[in-house]
């Protein structure tokens, strides 16, 4: 009974600190914060939906490396067509949340 009483509390607290991630519609919240048009944050919406990435939620680590590079040229790609404006907010928008992955995964 004990052994009950103290896995409960493990089991929960494993669940509440495991990380969600951003629905979609904080993502485009944060990409308009941050400067970019609805267009341009329309469009970075549909490069993370896309199969390729929608496919692989379950990628283990050894293969979101890869995934998280090609997501990253295929949305550089996609800003390269937009204006000015957008390509320089959302360069200052990756650039910041490049910064807080590495301070908190010491990267």
């Amino acid at each position: 009974m004990f052994k009950l009483l103290l896995a409960f509390p493990v089991l929960i607290l494993a669940v509440v600190s495991f990380p969600v991630p951003p629905s979609p519609g904080v993502i485009k919240a944060d990409l308009l914060a941050a400067g970019l048009s609805e267009q341009a944050a329309d469009g970075v919406l549909k490069v993370a939906s896309s199969e390729c990435f929608s496919a692989n939620k379950s990628a283990t680590s050894e293969e979101a490396g890869p995934l998280l590079e090609k997501f990253q040229t295929e949305v550089d790609t996609y800003i390269k067509t937009q204006s000015a404006e957008d390509q320089a907010a959302y360069k200052e928008f990756s650039d910041k949340k490049k910064g807080r992955f590495r301070r908190s995964f010491g990267r």
